[in-house]
């Protein structure tokens, strides 16, 4: 199973603070189990959440959503032994 961690939302630092919380709590319970992370949110906040998302600040635009499926092909490929 692959699994992506919860994805950012611009502007309310309020849940930035949540979405940190719960991704380490489910970060810590899948790496217990054993599953597979692709951590989507990390990817986005590492290229800069504002060239990401629509101006509405929640809903990922064409960079974004071109970064993630990227990144999830790339995961995929790796764990199937391709990449």
């Amino acid at each position: 199973m692959i699994t992506a961690e919860i994805s950012a939302v611009k502007g309310f630092d309020r849940h930035i603070k949540d979405v940190d919380s719960y991704n380490k709590v489910a970060s810590a319970i899948m790496k217990n189990s054993g599953i597979i992370i692709d951590d989507l949110y990390s990817v986005i906040m590492n290229d800069k959440i504002e060239n990401c998302l629509m101006n509405d600040g929640v809903h990922i635009n064409e960079h974004g959503n071109e970064l993630l499926s990227k990144t999830i092909s790339d995961c995929i490929l790796k764990e199937l032994g391709i990449a």
